[in-house]
């Protein structure tokens, strides 16, 4: 899963957590149903990316696929203290994809 793993607790109007409930999420084709339970908890994934998008619109597009970048929590606070990941530890696995990016936005360059 390209996403998140969300936890919550439903509440009533009073504070009170809801028992032994459902709560619905909605999806693009429907809702998915998620058991709350007896101390009012869940926990639902959310997938934000799906994956196979980047390769698909490349090739209807014609052009390459430069790269792929995961969402990583060390992405994430890198982007929030506004200094980029290569900068900050660019031996990370994500920081050798931006490179690897890089390079092929080069080579493409001084091809043309």
């Amino acid at each position: 899963m390209a996403g998140y793993l969300v936890s919550g607790i439903v509440r009533d109007s009073k504070g009170q957590p809801v028992e032994n409930a459902t709560v619905s999420f909605a999806e693009m084709d429907g809702f998915k149903e998620v058991r709350i339970d007896e101390k009012g908890k869940f926990q639902v994934g959310i997938d934000l990316f799906k994956r196979g998008g980047g390769i698909a619109e490349s090739k209807r597009l014609n052009v390459p696929l430069l790269g792929e970048i995961p969402i990583s929590q060390e992405l994430m606070e890198a982007c929030d203290a506004g200094v980029p990941l290569v900068v900050k530890d660019p031996n990370s696995p994500v920081s050798q994809l931006f490179a690897s990016i890089a390079e092929k936005v080069e080579q493409l360059v001084r091809s043309e």
